[in-house]
């Protein structure tokens, strides 16, 4: 018997097959393809479906030049009778997914709540080796002891197909067995009791007493094999249907009798309140509710239970590392405070340093632009005052004043003479040169080794926005407002980049002396304001 209980188990999971399929939404044909069982979920790309404990991965169905997930499937069995199931959801409460977003069906399981069933299945089914031969010895002795109690209780279709199953149906009751509409459509009451009564009568006083296990095994093995242990991995056992096929008496024993873990004795009481009919059958649902309701709350609290015992075990073992340290902790804080204290102190030096050497650049900055003013404003006098004179002294006294300006003779270089070649401009090469304030021509020569922006300094966002691309600045100061030159002088400061000041209009100068400015920075020290 129980090599034959094994090869049944074997052979279980080979005789399941499903058939998943889509309507297309373009052409509205159903496609169908076969899925195969997957051993683990690791195993499988995408979700799957959880038909009892076995899984069978969702496929994509190719129709219309789209690939689409399934969205119903078909069951096909072999045992313990050829059958197939009607059209299934996927992800219903009849065929739920496991899948790592739940909430994409409207039944679903995560992978971690798959772990923890599969070690309940796992705890249920070591259970089930341990007590098997003793629980079918107890169900037999129930049965043999019951007879003919059993044949009693049995819907008489379903004792006609046990019988016949394993060839003890008798010859008058054959042509039953073969004639599928005397089930369907019996003719009248009295007809349907008549034949009732024919197959209880024979099977009760002809049955041979030596064969009662092979019908045992028939019916109630059969029942525990492909009702009771799958009920296991969906959580529910369906009894209905069975009641009718043994009988209230053996269902109820077997049922009773049956070895399950403690997580699962909910299954039990649900299965028995079926039965029970009547008022219980009424109340099942809030019962069953209440049932599951104190199962979850005692697995809550058994492993609130669990995680509080481990939680205390490892408060004591850290309570003695924890008092060590606090000594430690109190030296490393009043470091660590220490160590706060001089670096703020260090940073407000070195920001008051830094406010300083801004200050004083700021300062030489008034005192050049202050010089420039007084030579702009002495050779305005100048002018005034030789409009009263005559041509030839004018000509002497504006000589005399020439020769105090600084630069006055670079002014006169024109465009097409400033730059004979590009020479001096070989340290440019590579380099984008700002130059802000306002020009008559701002045009540049062709062929230069560097890129040239201009600005007139008007419109703050745009010389503003291209400050980021130079990497010389150049501030005309004779067209230039006073607002937008510190402020390129502020940027330059912050951003380390070499700033130029420049009285001269013409492009071809200004890159010359930068060039030269550039040249001389590099051979001795580098200077933040170089003014060519």
């Amino acid at each position: 018997m129980g090599a034959k209980d094994g090869k049944k188990d074997k052979t279980e999971t080979s005789a399941m097959m499903v058939v998943a399929m889509r309507t297309c939404p373009i052409c509205r044909k159903q496609r169908q393809v076969g899925v195969t069982r997957t051993p683990s979920l690791a195993q499988c790309r995408s979700d799957a479906m959880l038909v009892g404990k076995w899984l069978f991965p969702i496929p994509l169905i190719a129709c219309c030049g789209h690939e689409q997930p399934a969205t119903l499937a078909k069951l096909i069995w072999t045992q313990p009778e050829p059958g197939e199931s009607g059209l299934l959801r996927i992800g219903s409460k009849d065929l739920p997914v496991v899948a790592e977003n739940p909430s994409a069906y409207a039944e679903a399981i995560s992978p971690r709540d798959l772990e923890e069933r599969e070690a309940l299945w796992i705890a249920q089914e070591a259970l089930w080796l341990h007590y098997k031969q003793e629980y079918l010895y107890r169900c037999q002795a129930f049965f043999q002891a019951c007879w003919p109690q059993p044949a009693r209780e049995m819907d008489p279709w379903a004792l006609v197909d046990i019988l016949a199953g394993i060839d003890m149906l008798p010859d008058a009751l054959q042509s039953l067995a073969k004639d599928p509409a005397a089930r369907r459509h019996p003719r009248g009451d009295k007809k349907r009791y008549l034949i009732v009564k024919k197959i209880k009568d024979s099977v009760i006083r002809d049955y041979p007493p030596s064969e009662l296990e092979r019908f045992f095994h028939a019916s109630v093995t059969a029942f525990i094999h492909f009702a009771l242990l799958p009920g296991i991995y969906s959580g529910k056992w369906e009894v209905a249907d069975f009641e009718k096929r043994l009988g209230p008496s053996v269902l109820t024993f077997a049922i009773l009798t049956f070895p399950l873990v403690d997580k699962l004795s909910y299954m039990r009481t649900e299965a028995l309140l079926e039965l029970a009919g009547g008022a219980a059958s009424e109340s099942r649902t809030t019962v069953q509710q209440h049932a599951r309701t104190l199962q979850k709350q005692l697995a809550g609290k058994d492993a609130a239970l669990e995680r509080l015992s481990a939680e205390v075990s490892y408060t004591r073992e850290r309570l003695a590392a924890a008092e060590k340290k606090l000594h430690e902790s109190k030296e490393e804080n009043r470091r660590l405070l220490d160590r706060l204290a001089a670096a703020q102190q260090e940073t407000a030096e070195s920001t008051y340093a830094r406010k300083v050497k801004a200050l004083k650049s700021r300062i030489g900055d008034l005192e050049e632009e202050l010089k420039s003013l007084r030579g702009r404003r002495r050779q305005g006098l100048m002018r005034g005052f030789t409009r009263g004179l005559g041509l030839g002294q004018a000509r002497r006294l504006r000589g005399r004043c020439d020769s105090h300006v600084s630069g006055a003779a670079d002014v006169s270089t024109d465009w097409n003479g400033g730059l004979e070649g590009f020479s001096e401009l070989t340290g440019l090469t590579g380099l984008t040169i700002g130059i802000f304030g306002g020009m008559r021509d701002k045009r540049s020569p062709e062929n230069l080794p560097c890129r040239v922006i201009v600005h007139d300094g008007e419109k703050e966002a745009e010389w503003r926005g291209s400050l980021a691309h130079c990497d010389v600045l150049v501030i005309l100061t004779q067209a230039i407002s006073h607002q937008a030159m510190w402020s390129i002088k502020e940027y330059a400061t912050a951003n380390e980049k070499p700033v130029f000041y420049s009285r001269h209009s013409s492009i071809p100068v200004i890159l010359r002396n930068v060039a030269r400015s550039l040249s001389k920075d590099r051979n001795d020290s580098p200077s933040a304001d170089v003014k060519p």
